[in-house]
């Protein structure tokens, strides 16, 4: 069961963050490929979906958070 990141608690004192990524192929489709990432900084209080369509797509995603998190 999903649950929305926005009303969630920090555990311990610190600041929630996260970073998910789901994949599957779309079987009918030629670039079948597909991807989201769920993501979240302690700088932001909103979770960021991004939907993929390929692999670069997503280590760019993940390196952007990575850098956003790294910033906060």
């Amino acid at each position: 069961m999903a649950r929305d990141l926005g009303e969630a608690e920090p555990a311990g004192g610190h600041d929630l963050v996260g970073l998910a990524i789901s994949v599957w192929h779309e079987t009918k489709q030629s670039q079948a490929f597909r991807a989201r990432v769920i993501s979240r900084t302690n700088s932001s209080t909103e979770t960021l979906i991004i939907y993929a369509k390929s692999s670069e797509e997503v280590l760019s995603a993940v390196e952007e958070w990575l850098r956003k998190l790294s910033e906060s």
